[in-house]
């Protein structure tokens, strides 16, 4: 059962996971009549780890979504724009100053990664 509860939050990550956790699931099953495990005790096993999964799911495409809404909104932006870390590294940059020179002199400056 441990193998499902893994495959259950991977899953919520990589949906093409979905068949593989279907099999490991039907699995369980067999083996739960096997062991007098009955399917209501494997339900109420997976059932928060599913409930869980779904959250965590559901909150990675809200990220997702978000920073493509970031992303096109600093492509949209007229000007060259560069979105820097903490320590001046650059995380984001549009196009238009990708096609700048600054560009290639921040690129060469080894204090700052790109």
């Amino acid at each position: 059962m441990e193998k499902t509860i893994d495959l259950i939050y991977d899953t919520a990550l990589k949906p093409e996971l979905w068949p593989e956790l279907i099999q490991q699931i039907s699995k369980d099953i067999d083996m739960g009549s096997a062991t007098h495990i009955d399917t209501n005790q494997l339900t109420r096993i997976f059932g928060g780890h599913f409930e869980r999964a779904v959250d965590i799911s559901a909150r990675v495409g809200d990220v997702e979504e978000q920073g493509e809404i970031f992303e096109s909104a600093l492509e949209r932006h007229p000007l060259p724009a560069i979105v820097l870390d903490s320590v001046a590294g650059i995380r984001k940059a549009n196009t238009r100053y990708s096609d700048t020179d600054s560009f290639l002199a921040w690129k060469e400056c080894s204090d700052h990664r790109i």
